[in-house]
This record gives structure tokens, C-alpha cells and sequence, in this order.
């Protein structure tokens, strides 16, 4: 009779890589887009880097503290940031790149998910028997509009770049081995 074993096979897959794959494929459609029509893929870019910046945290901070980091999660992303950091031997000078920009990507994003209206107005100086509406339409000022520029897209994906090759060489230096692709855990089961 043949001796036989059972074997739990677990991974834990992180998000990390396919984010950023998107926020880059975004960015290069940017790149291939008509002037006018790039924002449909800019903003795309900027807010897939920064949700890869938080699952960055989540990859690092998860296997640097552990079962610890679940009372982590609902800290603030720029909290993530912080706390990991630390760990790995980085004071986070927000005054400096990439951190500046790690900031502002935070800003974007809560801007973006919190998004309110605004209103843009004009005030015209016509002869008094001007009907309203011959008057020259008004069309908003779109806030969004002021975002959508490829070189801040390419900004927040360096950004998050620089962040992992910091945290990289941090956790090495440290002796930390982070798994960024999700390598299979074998457990033999009695």
C-alpha cells in the first residue's frame, strides 16, 4: 500500500502588480489619445496609482506586522505610508519627492471619491434690452480638467516607483522578505 499525505496548498495573491499594470496601460492610451480626450484615460492612470499605492502598503505593512496589521486597515493611506516607512528605516520628509507627491496623490483621490459640485460664474454687461438668453453660454470650469495632464499621471506612477524601491531596499536591509507576486504556502495536513 502507498503512503500518502495531505497537503494544503494557500496563497495569498496581492493586488499590487495588476494596479499598477493598469494604471500604466491607462497612461499609455493617454499617450496614444487625441488632445481633448486624453482625460478619459489620464484620470484612469492617476487614481489606479493611487490605489496601488495603498495596496503597497497593505502588501508590505500585512507581512511586516502581520496579523497586527488588521487593526491597520482603516488608517488613512498617508497613516500606511507613515507606519510602513518606519518600519523599514524611512523618515518620510513630505517637503521631498517622492513623498510631496504621495500627498498629493491622497489629495486626488479623496477629491475624486468626495467629489461635490462647484459653480463657475460670469457676470455680463449688455444693453438693457438684451434678452438673457442671447447671452454668450457659460460652461463650467471642470476642476477635473485641471488634473488631467500625462505628466502628472507619469508624476504619481514614479511616485509610488521610488516608494517601492525605498521600501525594497528597506526591507531587505531589515531582513524582511516581502512576497509581492503571491508564492504558494505548503502545509502538511495530518
Amino acid at each position: 500500500m502507498t503512503k500518502t499525505k495531505k497537503v494544503k496548498i494557500s496563497v495569498e495573491a496581492p493586488e499590487l502588480i495588476p494596479l499598477q499594470s493598469i494604471a500604466m496601460n491607462q497612461l499609455r492610451m493617454a499617450g496614444e489619445e487625441e488632445d481633448g480626450h486624453k482625460f478619459r484615460w489620464i484620470i484612469p492612470s492617476m487614481i489606479f496609482s493611487v490605489f496601488s499605492l495603498e495596496a503597497m502598503c497593505n502588501v508590505y505593512g500585512g507581512q511586516i506586522f502581520g496579523n497586527n496589521w488588521k487593526n491597520f486597515e482603516t488608517t488613512s493611506i498617508i497613516g500606511k505610508v507613515i507606519l510602513v516607512s518606519g518600519q523599514l528605516g524611512h523618515e518620510p520628509d513630505f517637503s521631498a519627492q517622492p513623498w510631496q507627491t504621495i500627498q498629493e496623490m491622497i489629495k486626488f483621490r479623496n477629491w475624486l471619491a468626495h467629489a461635490k459640485p462647484h459653480k463657475t460664474t460670469r457676470t455680463d454687461t449688455v444693453p438693457h434690452d438684451t434678452p438673457n438668453e442671447e447671452l454668450d453660454p457659460l460652461y463650467p470650469e471642470m476642476k477635473i480638467n485641471s488634473y488631467s495632464d500625462i505628466s502628472n499621471a507619469e508624476r504619481y506612477q514614479n511616485a509610488v516607483r521610488q516608494l517601492e524601491f525605498k521600501w525594497a531596499n528597506g526591507a531587505r536591509v531589515k531582513g524582511f522578505e516581502i512576497d509581492l507576486i503571491g508564492k504558494p504556502q505548503y502545509t502538511v495536513v495530518n
